[in-house]
Formats: structure tokens, C-alpha cells, sequence
């Protein structure tokens, strides 16, 4: 941290909270469009955007804390400050689509007085990145580990745990997560008894489906002792022991041969390092012309430098050393294996109705989930978590895509070693 920047963070950390307001307000007014309303303290009131165009949320200040948090640490510190009960919107996701599509304009997270902030958040980062097995598990297993139960009370039946496909507007959530196995299946193009990998597997929900749909045999590793504890549970109900063998591993201890491999949610865990390993280890699964079903969420190329640098709120709240690709680097990492992407589907908006649903679901379930023992900012922290990316769906800042990647080059594929 440069005698400049930590001069500038200094002076915001001691500034009243009247200046820290007023620099907030002034860049906030620099934004066009639909209105954003905030109100301080109940007594201070503005908006901000194109006068004329409606209010589409409204956020209570409880403390001017918020300000100098939003100046010091951009995004960061007004997720936390969330978490802390600073500050409430009558339509949290809304309000948050409203930043997404302001934060070019505003910049707080670009700010220098971020800087220190970002740092800090770096070295997490890097603390975090799933450089082996070791720490892939310590990573999956603070996110995926909170219990079955916690996951039941708001996910579909089928325990499924990313974007799923909705055929029309009104079909229930675990119809469309059948859709989107559905979809995964054909473009792995699985044949009829042949043999198939599932790269974090999760609850098994699309592991039982294939063997179901397909007659296949499926392999799924997954790096959760407690999602693979359910997932065997239910091969087991369901009679697939024969064709489903779900196992507690990393994708780079797997061997053998298989003639597809699906991987759903998973990629975002891999870590930008590792992006060419995990498409090495894939092609020495699969023999040529043998395809990789990958589903992921992406961000638009332009960004993806800042992304890969900055640790945002999500990484350090909810889940430690993910990065996240855009479809080119995936494209870029998974060429020298051999792999050419072949069909390529945007799915992200519906991860936005995906969300909506889950975090209807959550907030329905509130004493249920105390009664797990969460707590109140616990709670916090995962609505917030939950609308904040169903707002960067819907803003498209993010976005999830269906790529299938053929294997047709042999010649740089590496077999998978210990």
C-alpha cells in the first residue's frame, strides 16, 4: 500500500459520517435510469437516477456507518454491513441490480481507498486456491458441509444444486432440474450401457438420472462427506447400486476410461491455475471423439482479469477459493488438451429464476433453519449471498453456460497420476 493510498483510507476511517455521506450521495447522483431511494436514519431522503423514471427499491440506512464502509471497501462492505443489520431494501434484489447496473458509473469498488481492503482479500485468496486435493476438500467442505438438513429445507426434491431449465414460466423447480439433466445427457451424448464420469457429483441427482435414463454405469466423485453420505442413500433407495458407484475424490486421483464425462457446478471450484490441468485430466479419460458436458457460471470476458485479481464478497463469504471463467478462457484452457468446444447454450437467466425460487424457499423456511442452530447473521448472510446472485444473473453480469467439448486430438492429453 502505497503513503498515498493509506493517507487516503486513513482520512475516509476518520471521517464524520455527514462527508462520508455527502461523497457517497455525489456519486451516486451520477447514475441514470430507474431510481434507487435511500433514506438515512429515517430522517435524510434521496434518489437516485433519471428524474421521472420509477422507484425500484428503497433502502433504509440504519446506521451512516454504511457510507464509510461502502468508500473504504466498495461492494465488500456493503455486503457485510448487510450481514450486520446496517441496513435494509424492501426489494434486496432489485436494489442490488440497481449497483450491478450502476457500479461502472459509481466505481466504489475501483476506488484506491478499496485498496488496503483488496489485499487483504488477495492473500485470502490465494490462501484459498485449490492447489491439491487437500485444499480443494477444506474448500468444498465449508460450503457443501452445513448439513443435509440445512440443504433439504430449500432445494427441490431432488437435491440439486445449481441452474436448472425451465421449459415454461410456471413448471416447478424440480421439473426444470430434470430438464437440465435431460439436456446435460444429450449433449454428452451418453450411449445406452456405456460408462459415465460425473465430476462433483453433489447430492447424486444427475448420477441416478443417467443410470435410470440410459442404462449407463456412473462414476461421481465428489469432495463433500456429507452430500456423498445422502447421495449413496438414495442410489441405494433406488435400487442403482449396480450402475452408480459414488465415491469421496478428487477429480485428479480418478483413472480408467469413460465414454462421456458431465460436470454441473463444479468448474467454479477448479481455480484459474488449474483451469488446463482439470481439461488435461479430462481428455485422458476419454477417448477421441469422446465428449465433456461442462455446465459453469461465467462472467463476460472484459472482466474476467478483475475478477481473477479481486476476491469479492461471495469468495470470502460464502465460497472460499472459487473463481470463476468466462467462456473464451474456457475455450483457451481447454485447447491444448485436445478439446474443441462444439455447442456452446446460455442458461443464465434462468439461474436468475433458479434463485428466485431457492430464495423463496429459504425465507419460507427461517425457523426451521434456527432451529438447525444458524443464527441471525448467518441467515443474513445467506439471503444476501442468494439475492445478490440472482441480481448479477439478471443483470447478466454474470451468466451460465452448457458448453460440450469434443476430444479430437490426442497429443497433449496427459494420464491422471497421484
Amino acid at each position: 500500500m502505497t503513503a498515498r493510498t493509506r493517507s487516503v483510507t486513513g482520512s475516509i476511517a476518520a471521517m464524520g459520517e455527514h462527508l462520508a455521506i455527502e461523497l457517497a450521495f455525489r456519486r451516486l447522483r451520477s447514475v441514470t435510469g430507474d431510481r434507487l431511494a435511500v433514506s438515512v436514519s429515517g430522517k435524510r431522503r434521496e434518489s437516485f437516477g433519471s428524474p421521472g423514471n420509477p422507484v425500484v427499491a428503497r433502502i433504509e440506512v440504519r446506521d451512516p456507518v454504511v457510507f464509510r464502509r461502502l468508500l473504504l471497501a466498495g461492494e465488500a462492505g456493503l455486503g457485510d454491513a448487510y450481514v450486520d443489520g446496517l441496513w435494509e431494501a424492501d426489494d434486496l434484489v432489485a436494489a442490488l441490480a440497481w449497483g450491478a447496473r450502476a457500479r461502472s458509473i459509481v466505481g466504489f469498488s475501483d476506488s484506491m481507498t478499496a485498496f488496503g481492503r483488496r489485499l487483504g482479500a488477495r492473500a485470502a485468496g490465494r490462501r484459498n486456491r485449490p492447489r491439491n486435493a487437500q485444499r480443494s476438500k477444506r474448500n468444498a467442505t465449508a460450503h457443501y458441509d452445513l448439513g443435509n438438513d440445512f440443504y433439504r429445507l430449500w432445494l427441490d426434491e431432488s437435491m440439486t444444486y445449481s441452474c436448472a431449465v425451465f421449459e415454461s414460466p410456471n413448471q416447478p423447480l424440480e421439473a426444470a432440474q430434470a430438464a437440465k439433466h435431460r439436456m446435460m445427457a444429450a449433449k454428452a451424448r451418453i450411449p445406452a450401457g456405456g460408462r459415465v464420469l460425473d465430476i462433483g457429483c453433489g447430492w447424486g441427482a444427475f448420477a441416478r438420472f443417467a443410470a435410470r435414463e440410459y442404462d449407463c454405469h456412473v462414476t461421481g466423485v465428489t469432495l463433500s462427506p456429507s452430500q456423498l453420505e445422502l447421495a449413496r442413500e438414495r442410489v441405494a433407495a433406488e435400487g442403482l447400486n449396480s450402475r452408480v458407484a459414488l465415491e469421496l475424490e478428487d477429480y485428479r486421483a480418478v483413472t480408467g476410461k469413460f465414454d462421456a464425462i458431465v460436470s454441473i457446478g463444479m468448474f467454479e471450484h477448479v481455480g484459474a491455475p488449474y483451469w488446463q490441468e482439470f481439461f488435461r485430466r479430462c481428455a485422458a479419460l476419454l477417448p477421441r471423439g469422446g465428449r465433456l458436458a461442462l455446465q459453469t457460471i461465467t462472467v463476460p470476458d472484459h472482466a474476467l482479469r478483475g475478477h481473477v485479481a479481486n476476491v469479492g464478497w461471495i469468495q470470502q463469504n460464502i465460497f472460499p477459493g472459487a473463481v470463476l471463467p468466462s467462456l473464451a478462457a474456457i475455450e483457451r484452457a481447454a485447447s491444448p488438451a485436445g478439446f474443441l468446444a462444439t455447442n456452446v447454450e446460455d442458461i443464465g437467466l434462468h439461474y436468475a429464476t433458479t434463485l428466485h425460487h431457492w430464495r423463496e424457499r429459504f425465507r419460507s423456511q427461517l425457523p426451521a433453519i434456527r432451529s438447525l442452530g444458524h443464527d441471525d447473521r448467518f441467515i443474513r448472510r445467506w439471503d444476501y449471498y442468494l439475492a445478490l446472485s440472482e441480481a448479477g444473473f439478471l443483470t447478466r453480469t454474470t451468466s451460465d453456460v452448457q458448453v460440450v467439448l469434443e476430444k479430437i486430438e490426442c497429443s497433449q492429453a496427459t494420464p491422471p497420476h497421484g
